[in-house]
């Protein structure tokens, strides 16, 4: 027959041999994670530019890049012709996806607001979605979903409601 003392330490022994393997995986698994972050900065600022003029600009209050994507938290993108704001930004071959209230704006002094953004750098297109909305000096523009071609410049667009006075 077992004695409480040894049965007390038979109850121990599983105890302290269970916790150290838990550890053992949780450090396994965190050094797995780590292992895929290329890099990790805080307060970036990045400029991109040819041999002629600045493309954009690129600030963000934390950045992590791991082989396949980059992840933006409080970004903002700076180009010639357009501002994005976004509390949260994944880019990925090429394309930026902008999520959880994103705010555009235009040199020309329009405004966009949506859920979610999907910016292909290399096309010029925009998709905007979740919901969107749109002003400037001549009204505004509410609806579903929109996406804009910039080489094409062409606009369209899922169930829209607009204001919006054509001189």
């Amino acid at each position: 027959m077992v004695s409480r003392i040894e049965a007390a330490l038979l109850v121990a022994l599983l105890f302290f041999a269970s916790r150290a393997m838990v550890t053992d995986l949780a450090h396994t698994q965190e050094d797995s994670v780590t292992e895929k972050k290329k890099l990790e900065l805080f307060s970036l600022s990045f400029r991109e530019a040819n041999q002629t003029a600045l493309l954009h600009t690129i600030t963000a209050d934390h950045m992590i890049q791991y082989p396949d994507k980059t992840l933006y938290k409080t970004f903002v993108l700076y180009s010639p012709e357009l501002k994005f704001l976004s509390s949260r930004a994944i880019e990925k071959k090429r394309r930026i996806y902008l999520e959880n209230n994103v705010t555009i704006l235009k040199i020309d002094g329009s405004h966009y607001t949506s859920g979610a953004v999907m910016y292909d750098k290399q096309h010029r297109r925009m998709e905007l979605s979740k919901y969107f909305s749109f002003s400037d000096r001549h009204g505004t523009v509410e609806g579903t979903q929109i996406q804009y071609d910039g080489s094409q410049k062409e606009l369209s667009g899922e169930a829209i409601k607009a204001r919006y006075e054509i001189e």
